[in-house]
């Protein structure tokens, strides 16, 4: 069903070409249609103990899927372009009507998934109704396999069948105008992440495409385009070779749930991928990346999805370490210029996030059970904000950092590099929530060891673990460490978790860096007028009790007779603290994130 509306570019930098553009609505079939089978998963926010809504800010996840009801709506029906054939990979159903708006429940990367079996279907080259009824016999093959690692960028095995699609002759209408957004520029904490698009119920007369492939092969697809996938099994979700000029959304249809085995992202551009579950359904699929992006690829955003190593993950609390291992998989990795990935859910899972291009947005997602790194971001100009990460367990020899980012330089060696214009704000480390598991890690929170970080801004977090290094940047250049709250999960005082400001591992010093406005159980600054190290107005927890609202149940906020109050110095401070309250309330700024009085 071909529709009109206005382009909205969902904040991923995309270069526009033309003044004005058509856009189409695509449905596709599931290749095994029906419920979704995994465990339900715990209601969890981005919100802390204590905390409510932010009125201003990344809102919770929830709250942004409401949001998005009214974001992006299509308004108008036309006459499509193209033959007037029918082919075995759609069907068109009876009637002819316009679509309805309406929610798209895989908006939201925390739903709650049904544990009821995958319905069958017989498969193949069968026209399919809007009902789900089938007509022939003719077997297609799945080719749903999780993205592994050692993934090349290769070419996809092409479906047996590529015919275009009919048309469903629907009344003509005006051409929506095109907007253009700028490009973001150092420093980047203005990337904006894209809002959630609203479902569309299939309506009567719509094409339904047999699979996800045989849409991508078509040609049909241009920019502007939304592609809807029905209840069910859609096996990989694999976009390759489509350079779009305007973003191309695919999400579920309204009121379904789509599952993939994985998503794949080769040499294309201006891509919003929102709302789908994936997570491999065989017991044998590898220990790749199950959301990945290469460096071929550009403006490619992906929100709402609900990321697991295994259908079971919500489960993962009894896992033993066998069962991690067995489980390694990472949930994204994501290379290539301007890529977001904001609002998911990542569980049960070894590494949560990496990110590997340059302006890159991280935010809004939370990574919940984890054994390795829960997130990070090697490009320059890059933003993370706003994410949760939490539960990690040690399986293995390896340390464990919610945050680390690395540089590699000319030759590829590792830590030879400068990595520039990084942005770690509004973060939520929490080594344990709840009942601690025999096997929990003992966690690093922001680590920056091996090369040159310059410009580095990290503010305003939130880091409560057992590890050594809460914040350590080692090498670290013009940069700035200030207002955050770095404690010991356990309330305990002592010389860890740290700030640190040190040389990094060749011996390349740190200069100009100011660290200024902290709480946090250890401070490792040396103050040095010639390297421009400057530690000031940071408060040194020695009874956490006596400063924090509630350590055990992660809340951080100040009590009103917090050594914090009023501590922090104007100048350095940022303009908001981690919920969006401005600063300061008091006569000063509150050191640490949260300003309170």
């Amino acid at each position: 069903m071909k529709l009109a509306r206005s382009l909205a570019l969902l904040g991923l930098s995309t270069a526009l070409a033309g003044s004005q553009a058509l856009a189409a609505d695509y449905f596709v079939q599931a290749i095994t249609p029906g419920a979704v089978s995994g465990t339900p998963l715990a209601v969890i926010t981005l919100q802390s103990g204590g905390e409510s809504a932010p009125s201003t800010g990344v809102p919770p996840v929830r709250v942004v899927a409401k949001q998005s009801e009214r974001i992006g709506k299509w308004v108008k029906v036309r006459k499509e372009k193209g033959s007037e054939e029918t082919s075995p990979e759609i069907v068109t159903t009876d009637e002819t009507a316009a679509p309805e708006a309406s929610d798209m429940s895989g908006s939201d990367g925390n739903a709650e998934v049904a544990s009821s079996g995958d319905a069958g279907l017989s498969e193949g080259g069968a026209l399919i109704d809007s009902e789900g009824t089938t007509e022939g016999s003719t077997a297609l093959g799945e080719s749903a396999t999780a993205a592994a690692d050692t993934t090349a960028d290769t070419p996809a095995p092409t479906p047996t069948t590529t015919t275009t699609a009919p048309v469903t002759t629907a009344p003509a209408t005006t051409p929506t105008t095109t907007t253009t957004a700028p490009v973001p520029t150092a420093p980047t904490t203005n990337l904006v992440a894209p809002a959630s698009t609203s479902g569309v119920a299939v309506p009567p007369g719509a094409q339904i495409w047999k699979n996800f492939d045989s849409l991508m092969t078509s040609g049909k697809v241009t920019g502007g385009d939304r592609i809807f996938l029905l209840d069910g099994y859609h096996g990989q979700i694999l976009v390759r070779d489509k350079k779009f000029t305007s973003t191309v959304t695919i999400a579920p249809a309204a009121g379904a749930v789509a599952h993939a085995d994985s998503v794949l992202v080769m040499n294309s551009s201006n891509v919003h991928i929102q709302g789908l579950k994936v997570w491999p359904r065989s017991s044998n699929a590898g220990n790749g990346a199950l959301v990945r992006t290469y460096s071929s690829a550009s403006n490619i955003a992906f929100t709402g999805l609900d990321v697991r190593g295994i259908a079971t993950a919500g489960n993962y609390s009894s896992w033993t370490a066998t069962d991690w291992n067995n489980y390694q998989r990472t949930g994204f990795q994501v290379d290539g210029p301007n890529i977001t990935v904001a609002r998911n859910r990542v569980t049960g899972i070894f590494n949560g996030i990496i990110m590997l291009g340059k302006n890159a947005l991280l935010e809004a997602n939370i990574v919940d059970g984890f054994s390795g790194d829960g997130m990070r971001a090697l490009g320059d100009n890059s933003v993370v904000r706003g994410n949760k990460v939490q539960n990690c367990h040690q399986v293995n020899g390896s340390h464990t950092d919610a945050f680390q980012a690395w540089t590699n330089g000319p030759t590829g060696k590792v830590g030879t590099g400068t990595l520039r214009n990084v942005t770690i704000e509004d973060n939520k480390i929490f080594e344990f929530v709840g009942t601690r598991s025999p096997i929990a890690c003992k966690l690093q929170g922001i680590s920056l060891f091996a090369g040159v970080y310059d410009n580095f801004v990290i503010r305003n977090n939130v880091i409560s673990t057992t590890a050594y290094h809460g914040i350590t940047i080692a090498g670290g250049q013009n940069s700035q460490i200030v207002n955050n709250t770095v404690v010991h999960a356990f309330g305990t005082a002592g010389v860890y978790p740290w700030i640190r400001v040190s040389a990094n591992r060749d011996g390349r010093p740190s200069l100009n860096v100011t660290v200024a406005n902290n709480m946090t159980t250890s401070l490792k600054v040396n103050q040095d007028a010639t390297k421009a190290i400057v530690a000031t107005n940071n408060v040194v927890v020695t009874n956490a009790s006596n400063e924090f609202a509630g350590v055990s149940k992660q809340d951080f906020n100040l009590r009103s007779g917090s050594k914090g109050v009023d501590a922090g110095i104007p100048a350095l401070a940022p303009k908001d603290d981690i919920v969006g309250a401005a600063r300061p309330k008091g006569k000063a700024p509150d050191a640490g994130a949260y300003e309170n009085f």
